[in-house]
């Protein structure tokens, strides 16, 4: 026993003065083949195609009903006529509302914002106004909601076709869920205010009234930001507080849809990021330097773990909902009327996913998934505040062989004069 301890502590020393010696190539090593790893996972060889497992989608059923673009470009010119009148403007969309026929409700909510650059905290005040569509064949049970932002001016058109699709939504006696259009003030602080008085949780620093007005749970929410009558293609955004993301059937099937309209989608910055740095004069979204752009966009604004548009803070009640922002004009800009089409139509599309269990990829620019994958949240609170993925997610995904790298990189270097501390051994 002695003499198997003796060789065992010799080659612990040895092992551990190999590490000291080296820990700096290894870093450096370990560091860049996990990020040669990460940088192969666009291929198709790495990647496997994806399926919406959502039956209720009723694929190849769809057929596009909804031409009223006269409607779309009436609401857009009395919109632009309130410019910064915000008050004006939400007595008039509660108007509007009720003479589609909704039954329509407002809240005023107040919220004091933390200081950033100063002693004093920022005080705001908003009102959000939503409209209620029951369900003629069904009770309030489920709903959906369509929302969009006010108080910017890029956002008339966005406004303008929820109005136009709320007028054409209450034509039809066949919805089998309560749909909610909700415009708020604020940006995201409205939102929250309106969610969580929605959801019945208080949030400290939100002052919101109670709601007047409510339908049943939430299943779905589509943010509406739009900035021209003509748009070039269709920028898709999804992540939440803390990098959250919904179920991205509702993903995969919003970028498809866009695309049979004509209107290329694109994650954040896809196309604008690869034209900014000049070197296409036409983006290749099947370049495989492109689809490393748009996952590398994917991670960097995960990272911070802040919220992006007026989606977000339905995340974190896990209520899937993404933003559709149409970017436009451009000499291929398509009319408003076809993004519009495609926010309510359901066929699914194929593309490719790179994880294994929890599946996210790139294919045509767009983040895809296969609706397997549980949402990126470890949190199982009422009130659905998520923190970071656990571990066993990461661990049994295919990010795991590049990300272990990676760590192992940085822990190479803080390792092995913790082993040596702890075995009482000094060195220089």
């Amino acid at each position: 026993m002695k003499l198997a301890s003796l060789l065992e502590s010799k080659r612990s020393k040895k092992l551990a003065g190999f590490l000291i010696k080296r820990r700096k190539p290894l870093g450096i090593l370990l560091y860049l083949c996990g990020l040669v790893y990460l940088g192969m996972l666009p291929r198709d060889e790495f990647n496997r195609r994806s399926f919406v497992d959502e039956n209720a989608l009723m694929v190849g059923l769809v057929r596009r009903e909804f031409r009223d673009s006269q409607s779309i470009s009436d609401y857009a010119e009395e919109l632009a006529d309130f410019g910064v009148d915000q008050e004006g403007l939400m007595v008039w969309l509660e108007a509007s509302f009720s003479r589609i026929g909704l039954e329509v409700y407002s809240q005023n909510y107040s919220a004091v914002l933390p200081a950033v650059a100063g002693p004093q905290a920022a005080s705001v005040s908003g009102r959000s106004v939503y409209g209620v569509l029951r369900a003629g064949r069904a009770s309030s049970a489920e709903s959906l909601v369509f929302s969009a932002p006010s108080g910017e001016a890029a956002n008339t058109h966005g406004l303008a076709v929820m109005l136009s699709l709320a007028k054409y939504f209450k034509s039809k006696n066949y919805w089998a869920k309560d749909i909610i259009f909700l415009v708020t003030t604020g940006g995201e602080i409205g939102v929250q205010a309106w969610i969580n008085s929605y959801m019945g949780n208080a949030v400290k620093g939100i002052n919101a009234g109670p709601l007047p007005g409510r339908s049943g749970a939430i299943q779905a929410v589509i943010n509406l930001e739009i900035d021209s009558p003509k748009i070039e293609y269709a920028r898709i955004m999804i992540e939440g507080v803390n990098g959250i993301l919904p179920n991205l059937d509702l993903v995969h099937v919003l970028t498809h849809l866009s695309e049979m309209e004509g209107i290329p989608s694109a994650l954040h910055m896809g196309w604008e990021g690869v034209r900014s740095h000049g070197r296409y004069s036409k983006p290749d979204l099947s370049d495989s330097a492109h689809k490393l752009y748009t996952v590398a966009s994917l991670m960097a604004h995960q990272a911070p773990g802040l919220p992006l548009a007026g989606h977000a803070p339905f995340l974190r009640h896990r209520i899937d909902s993404v933003t559709v922002r149409g970017v436009g004009s451009g000499p291929t800009a398509k009319p408003l009327l076809n993004l519009a089409s495609s926010a309510f139509c359901l066929p699914p599309g194929p593309w490719r996913v790179v994880f294994e269990a929890s599946t996210i990829s790139w294919r045509d620019s767009t983040i895809q998934s296969s609706s397997t994958m549980p949402r990126l949240a470890g949190d199982s609170s009422p009130s659905g505040c998520s923190c970071l993925p656990s571990a066993s997610y990461w661990l049994h995904s295919c990010w795991r062989y590049p990300l272990l790298l990676l760590w192992w990189g940085t822990l190479e270097n803080l390792l092995p004069p913790l082993y040596c501390t702890f075995l009482g051994w000094h060195f220089t």
